[in-house]
């Protein structure tokens, strides 16, 4: 029975998984090993071994894994398909990016480089056209706010300077093409109007032969006749 449960035990120690430990701080019995104390120190440490489940390596009762079984392990712990990790890891770089009184195409650079990658880990499928352009432009414009965000001060101080500039030019077309004034560009007083054009298609005056006005002696219909009906 004694062999039976033995064999048992070994067994199982050599089907027990593989724990990997992270931990790397050292065991303190409280203790220094001399060739007095090792019948108490030896199993002070066997019941550390034990509990770190490492005690089978020490025995040779569990065999070194094969490599491809160590290479399947790898992949299964760390291999992430769609990059999940990666995309968290690079938008988490270009949040907080900050230009730092770095020159702006280092700064831009190293922003559309974060960009790229990130672009290479989207898998993004569509079918229709139109919504490919709205998620484009999408993207496009949250990159903008980002870029913007990490500028310098001085920087942001010349983008207000630049966009009020635009402003004020706006506004002064908008008084130059405004309703008042005229070719010439000057502007029409209160009151005053604009002296029509006078009319080339009729003479002005009456006529002195029969006395109508709206026309000419040498128009008169009674001189050169009505027209035919």
């Amino acid at each position: 029975m004694a062999e039976e449960k033995g064999a048992g035990f070994q067994d199982a120690l050599a089907v027990a998984p593989i724990m990997v430990q992270t931990e790397n701080s050292s065991f303190n019995i409280g203790m220094l090993l001399d060739e007095k104390n090792y019948d108490l120190w030896a199993p002070l440490i066997q019941i550390h071994i034990a509990g770190r489940q490492k005690m089978g390596y020490l025995r040779g009762l569990i065999k070194a894994p094969h490599e491809d079984e160590i290479w399947d392990s790898f992949k299964t712990a760390y291999f992430d398909e769609n990059g999940e990790a990666r995309i968290y890891l690079l938008n988490q770089k270009a949040l907080p990016l900050r230009q730092n009184s770095r020159p702006l195409a280092t700064y831009f650079g190293e922003l559309t480089e974060i960009f790229q990658e990130l672009d290479h880990f989207n898998r993004v499928s569509m079918e229709c056209e139109n919504d490919i352009k709205i998620f484009q432009k999408s993207t496009e414009r949250q990159r903008v706010y980002i870029f913007l965000a990490g500028l310098d001060d001085r920087k942001e101080a010349m983008k207000m300077e630049v966009d009020k500039s635009e402003s004020a030019a706006m506004a002064a077309k908008t008084r130059g093409s405004s309703p008042g004034l005229n070719r010439e560009g000057s502007q029409n007083r209160p009151g005053q109007t604009q002296p029509s054009q006078p009319s080339w298609d009729r003479p002005q005056g009456k006529c002195p032969h029969c006395g109508l006005p709206g026309h000419s002696k040498s128009c008169c219909f009674e001189l050169i006749g009505y027209p035919e009906n």
